[in-house]
C-alpha cells in the first residue's frame, strides 16, 4: 500500500510516474527526442521547467540519495484535495471514478518501473481523447493534479493544455497498468493564497467537502488521452538508457534549466 514504509523504501530505488519526464529530458538524446516527436514538441518539452532532474533521480536509485519533498503546505493542500476530488466525482455523468491506494511494479518493462496511481476511471459511453482519438475499453488510469493559478496562467493551459510532464506522467501510468487510456483531472483555484488552501485542507481533513465546493467553487477540468506510441517509445528509449548508465556508473550531466 502507498504511505507505508515498505512503499518509501521500494520508491526509493524505482523511477515514479512523476519523474519519468526528467529521466527522459536527462537520458534521450535532443536528436531522439526530435526524430521521435517532431521538432516542435520536443523543443516544448525540453522548454518547460521540472521541479527535478534526472541527474537527481540517477543518484536517487544508484547512490540512495534523498530528493528534497515538497514544502509541508504544497504537500498537505495537494493529498487534502485529493479526498474532495473523489467526492465530487461521485455522480459524474461520463466516469465512474476510484481512488487508488495501488503500487505497480513492472519489472518486465525495467527493473525500474514503478508507479502509484491516484485512481481509475470507468467510461459510462464511448469516448474519445483529446486530440479525437477513440479509446478502446472502458477502463482509464486516473492522475489528479492541483495547480496554482499562477502556474495555470503562466503556461497558458487553457489555450495550450496541460504540460508535457503531466501527460508523460499519465503515458507512464498507463504502460505501468497496462491500459489503452488515461484521464488527468486538474483543479485550479481562482483565488488561489496560502491562506484559503490551509482553509480547504481543514475542511478536506474533516471531510466538509459541500463547504468547499459552495464557498470557493474550484474549477476542474478532465483531460483524457489515449495511449500515445510515440511518448511511450520515447519512455522506453529512456529507460533502456538509465538502465544503461546504471551499469556503467555514467550519471548524466546536470541540466541546470529543468
Amino acid at each position: 500500500p502507498q504511505n507505508t514504509p515498505e512503499w518509501l523504501e521500494k520508491k526509493q530505488s524505482k523511477i515514479g510516474a512523476s519523474e519519468i519526464a526528467a529521466v527522459v529530458k536527462s537520458f534521450v538524446p535532443f536528436d531522439e527526442l526530435v526524430k521521435i516527436l517532431g521538432e516542435k514538441t520536443a523543443h516544448s518539452f525540453m522548454d518547460e521547467p521540472l521541479f527535478i532532474t534526472g541527474y537527481s533521480i540517477y543518484h536517487k536509485v544508484a547512490r540512495g540519495y534523498s530528493i528534497p519533498p515538497l514544502d509541508d503546505e504544497l504537500s498537505l493542500y495537494g493529498h487534502a484535495m485529493e479526498k474532495y476530488f473523489d467526492w465530487l466525482m461521485q455522480d459524474n455523468e461520463t466516469f465512474e471514478f476510484v481512488g487508488s491506494e495501488d503500487f505497480i511494479e513492472r519489472p518486465d518493462i525495467s527493473p525500474y518501473v514503478v508507479c502509484s496511481p491516484d485512481g481509475y476511471a470507468y467510461s459510462k459511453k464511448e469516448i474519445v481523447d483529446v486530440n479525437g482519438r477513440p479509446i478502446q475499453g472502458n477502463e482509464l488510469v486516473w492522475e489528479k493534479k492541483t495547480v496554482s493559478l499562477f502556474k495555470s496562467k503562466k503556461e497558458e493551459m487553457n489555450l495550450r493544455g496541460l504540460p508535457w510532464q503531466y501527460i508523460f506522467q499519465n503515458q507512464y501510468q498507463m504502460m505501468c497498468c497496462d491500459m489503452l487510456g488515461g484521464i488527468i483531472s486538474s483543479l485550479v483555484l481562482v483565488h488561489d493564497t496560502p491562506f484559503i488552501r490551509g482553509r480547504l485542507t481543514s475542511l478536506c481533513e474533516v471531510g466538509d467537502f459541500a463547504k468547499i465546493k459552495d464557498m470557493f467553487q474550484p474549477k476542474i477540468d478532465h483531460y483524457v488521452y489515449a495511449r500515445l506510441e510515440p511518448i511511450q517509445e520515447v519512455i522506453r528509449l529512456a529507460l533502456h538508457n538509465f538502465e544503461e548508465a546504471i551499469k556503467t556508473d555514467t550519471p548524466p550531466e546536470i541540466n541546470l534549466t529543468v
